[in-house]
């Protein structure tokens, strides 16, 4: 028992600990001028790219399964200039346990070329490709991501992706 109660007070004090010598203050450069001694060099922050897809949209407000395009940019927005890597477009139906949509295996892929700090690429897809021929007013979930395999470091892999909600 009395193992037991030190073992909970040490769990609970390491944390504390570490806390407090996360909060000491660094030391002034103040005190190193007045000594002459040169103040320690600032490590800049490492430069990556961000490869995002800044566009997901329809090429027409109806939706029509023949003649409805998706419109896709990705862009990189980084500080570096992005590696060779892929882009995917699929369909989910998030309300059935988000299983692939018939017919759409595999998905459309394009290949991203290395992209320079500010550019960007467009790519289409027909909704037929990512559709069946009889749509059952389902609810369809389409995604565009990039860099789905990891291939490149990424300043944000939160904004990889981008989706757009249909009923088909």
């Amino acid at each position: 028992m009395k193992v037991q109660y030190l073992y909970a007070c040490l769990l609970l004090a390491i944390p504390v600990t570490h806390t407090l010598h996360a909060a000491d203050p660094a030391p002034s450069t103040r005190a190193t001028d007045k000594a002459g001694e040169k103040p320690a060099p600032t490590v800049p922050a490492a430069k990556l790219p961000d490869l995002t897809v800044t566009k997901f949209v329809m090429n027409t407000e109806k939706l029509d399964r023949n003649k409805t395009i998706l419109l896709i940019r990705v862009e990189n927005i980084g500080t570096a200039p992005s590696a060779r890597t892929g882009v995917i477009v699929d369909c989910r139906l998030p309300d059935k346990e988000n299983q692939h949509c018939p017919g759409t295996t595999p998905p459309p892929r394009f290949h991203l070329p290395a992209l320079a700090i500010g550019e960007g690429r467009n790519f289409t897809v027909p909704l037929r490709h990512l559709l069946p021929h009889a749509g059952k007013k389902d609810r369809h979930e389409l995604r565009a991501r990039v860099d789905t395999g990891v291939r490149i470091q990424d300043g944000n892999r939160y904004n990889n992706f981008r989706k757009l909600e249909i009923v088909y």
